[in-house]
């Protein structure tokens, strides 16, 4: 009998450990990023879900792939929890009215919500900096 209810001890820890590791894996932020940034003659598109990162330099150009490493991933994710997609300011988009940068477009998927932003390509709003430059330097490493 001892037996059986030290068995059952075990079940029930192994049991509550796994429910406190769902409940860990879920409070994780889940996030997905497309940036878009065009002109006339200039095509760059990158989409990100944080394990990949794809890049096309024309419109109707296939997608090149790469998987980020670990340390990639994770500098990308502690970028994104600094950002408030509620709180960015207003860019100035003046240079790609008059075609001296391209467009940008950046819509971000955080925990289900998305957000948009439009700004001049190299030129993002100040909360939004540090993301698109490691952005940006990570596409270049894509084949």
């Amino acid at each position: 009998m001892p037996f059986l209810l030290a068995l059952n001890m075990k079940t029930i820890i192994a049991i509550l450990t796994l429910l406190m590791l769902q409940q860990n894996c879920n409070q994780e932020t889940t996030w997905a990023l497309n940036y878009r940034a065009e002109s006339r003659g200039f095509y760059k598109e990158l989409v990100c879900d944080g394990i990949t990162l794809k890049h096309r330099s024309a419109r109707q150009g296939t997608f090149k792939t790469r998987n980020l490493r670990a340390k990639e991933q994770e500098s990308l994710e502690t970028v994104l929890k600094t950002i408030d997609p509620n709180n960015i300011s207003e860019p100035d988009q003046s240079k790609s009215m008059i075609d001296a940068a391209a467009l940008a477009s950046l819509e971000l998927l955080i925990d289900g919500v998305a957000y948009s932003y439009e700004f001049d390509h190299g030129h993002p709003p100040k909360e939004l900096e540090e993301l698109m430059t490691k952005l940006l330097t990570l596409s270049e490493k894509v084949e």
